[in-house]
């Protein structure tokens, strides 16, 4: 996929487990329009969703099944700003990090659940988001943040469905300088946790970096 730069085409293409091109699709669209291209994720019936940005605005999904073949695409002109994908066993989470937002859709691309991100109080600056999700559609979301006051800290929110359940900060490690805006959320259902990693930096003179794992039971 042409993800991170703005292009007026996609290419998009799955491959077996031995490295096996199994199918390919190319999309051209007029020179003058730019195309965003943001995740490319496969689902847990073996079909893929690809996300890029709406030819009229907003935000457009296409769902290819195992060959390759386009099962449904649908543009939502309102998702104006859904620009990460993430995907569970019951489907696939469309997030605005600007507008700490999550929309759902099961695996057929039908709306399931719309959502506000982690609660954000007085002094607190919310500026990456990461999802995962358990195996009944509920969303596990991490989201890094700063301080008026100083510090960073990653706050990790699980819901019941569309209501907030529970809520964790996690701070970088003792005598960390800082961390990466981008974090990773994995969901283990078999031992009922949730793996956080972050990575960062100790040392920006000494060029000493860290990458660390929190397990959280769920």
């Amino acid at each position: 996929v042409t993800a991170g730069s703005r292009f007026s085409s996609y290419w998009v293409a799955a491959a077996s487990a031995t490295g096996q091109q199994l199918w390919s699709d190319v999309q051209i669209f007029d020179d003058d329009y730019d195309l965003w291209a943001s995740g490319f994720r496969g689902l847990s019936t073996g079909d893929a969703v690809l996300l890029t940005d709406g030819i009229d605005g907003g935000t457009t999904f296409r769902i290819y099944d195992m060959l390759g073949q386009p099962l449904n695409t649908e543009e939502f002109v309102a998702l104006l700003g859904y620009s990460q994908l993430c995907v569970g066993s019951a489907g696939f989470y469309l997030v605005n990090r600007e507008d700490n937002l999550l929309a759902g859709f099961d695996n057929d691309g039908q709306p399931t659940i719309d959502i506000v991100g982690p609660s954000l109080a007085a002094g607190e600056n919310g500026y990456s988001m990461e999802c995962a999700a358990r195996d009944d559609g509920s969303p596990i979301l991490a989201r890094g943040f700063d301080l008026d006051a100083g510090g960073e800290f990653v706050r990790v929110t699980g819901f019941d469905q569309d209501e907030e359940a529970w809520s964790v900060d996690l701070p970088p490690p003792d005598g960390a300088e800082s961390y990466r805006s981008d974090v990773f959320v994995h969901v283990d259902e078999a031992r009922h946790r949730v793996l956080v990693f972050m990575g960062g930096r100790f040392d920006s003179v000494a060029h000493l970096r860290f990458v660390s794992v929190t397990a959280l039971a769920i």
